[in-house]
């Protein structure tokens, strides 16, 4: 069986029934930005996962919260790991601080804090690939997925129910420093402290859950524990990174289809009028800006712009606070110089033409966030640069 897609089609509940029904073994991959996790499956059940996003020792720490291990044994469990490669579970079990029966119990643990968190993604490739088991040598357990579907949805459910109480996603949290609890002093547990030491006065619910090693569940409840007891209180109303890495995908992805869709239009026409030339015109203009717009050097492969998810991974080079404001420089240097050319070989009307019908193209991509494309001038500047090919002036 090979399952490859999306969970914005096949939810993940529906993704682990077909895999439990059909009795399948294997790995299910399942990736979201920069998260990864693995699920292994024998005959059906759950054997064995892993996440990437979480900390090395994801397993250490689920036993010290347990107070299985103490932090000097798990400090010496990693040094081993790292030395010799073998795996942190199996290392803790030949160094005598937990007999496999009892690491198989908190095993279990943490697949389920895994597979749990997954219940609350919407969207996510995903990839089955049939008879790919664990690394060898890796502890594995079993856990019937249908029991464990029930007890997804039901954590779900509760979710939900804890989101009612929790603060709304663009309210920074604080700590409060003078929380009115009985007694002198206050005790944390482990997932409290933890917790609390993500709360600075400036994020918000969703930016503790994406930096918290608890998993989205635990967190949740947690945080609304610590607010309950007055120990974490609402402050002010801010933009969460989630607007912020919103609107950063939404800009690149204008910025994409504007200028792609505006040199194709260049090439089109001048592949009719002057055919193999525009080859070399394309190159010429890519060759002249380069120097002026070294971003062109990170936007292109091969004289094509990159694609989305490779585009994103170059673009990390730019120092953030100059990123778009470089980007759509170099973008629009390119069209001049491009379009230059053009008139230069085609003249006045033809080009004209040309620039009308970019304008009309890319009007659907402007006018889609007018939020966005107000607040970065995309529009004011993409006719500025074609007015600019009229006049016969070039920027720099």
């Amino acid at each position: 069986m090979s399952l490859t897609g999306n969970l914005n089609t096949v939810s993940f509940p529906d993704l682990l029934q077909l895999i439990s029904s059909s009795k399948k073994t294997g790995m299910l991959t399942l990736m979201r930005q920069t998260q990864r996790k693995e699920i292994y499956f024998q005959d059906g059940n759950i054997i064995y996962a892993t996440s990437s996003n979480a900390e090395e020792e994801l397993l250490g720490n689920l036993l010290l919260r347990l107070g299985k291990i103490s932090q000097k044994e798990l400090e010496e469990v990693l040094k081993v790991h790292r030395t010799t490669g073998r795996m942190i579970g199996a290392t803790i079990v030949e160094m005598g601080f937990l007999k496999k029966e009892e690491l198989v119990a908190c095993l279990k643990l943490q697949i389920e804090e895994i597979v749990y968190n997954l219940f609350s993604w919407k969207e996510g490739d995903f990839t089955f690939q049939e008879g790919k088991g664990p690394a060898e040598g890796q502890i594995i357990t079993n856990l019937n997925t249908i029991n464990v579907i029930m007890e997804g949805t039901r954590k779900i459910d509760e979710m939900l129910e804890m989101q009612k109480s929790l603060p709304k996603d663009d309210v920074a949290l604080r700590v409060n420093p003078n929380p009115k609890i009985g007694g002198a002093s206050i005790n944390l547990s482990l997932d409290e402290f933890k917790t609390l030491i993500m709360v600075d006065g400036d994020k918000t619910y969703p930016d503790i859950l994406e930096e918290s090693p608890l998993g989205e569940y635990n967190t949740s409840r947690t945080l609304l524990r610590l607010l309950n007891q007055g120990i974490v209180t609402p402050g002010e109303k801010t933009r969460t990174k989630k607007d912020k890495k919103r609107e950063e995908a939404v800009l690149l992805e204008i910025l994409l289809q504007v200028f792609s869709t505006s040199y194709s239009i260049v090439d089109k026409i001048l592949v009719q009028k002057l055919g193999k030339v525009q080859e070399r015109l394309w190159a010429r203009a890519l060759n002249q800006k380069r120097s002026a717009f070294p971003v062109l050097n990170l936007l292109m492969k091969n004289g094509t712009l990159l694609q989305p998810r490779e585009l994103v991974l170059s673009l990390n080079k730019i120092p953030p606070e100059v990123k778009f404001h470089q980007i759509a420089q170099g973008l629009q240097g390119l069209l001049l110089g491009y379009l230059s050319l053009a008139y230069h070989f085609l003249g006045e009307d033809i080009t004209r033409k040309m620039i009308i019908e970019i304008k009309k193209s890319t009007a659907p991509y402007l006018l889609k966030e007018r939020e966005i494309v107000k607040k970065y001038d995309l529009e004011d500047d993409l006719y500025r640069t074609l007015k600019l090919v009229l006049k016969g002036e070039e920027i720099v």
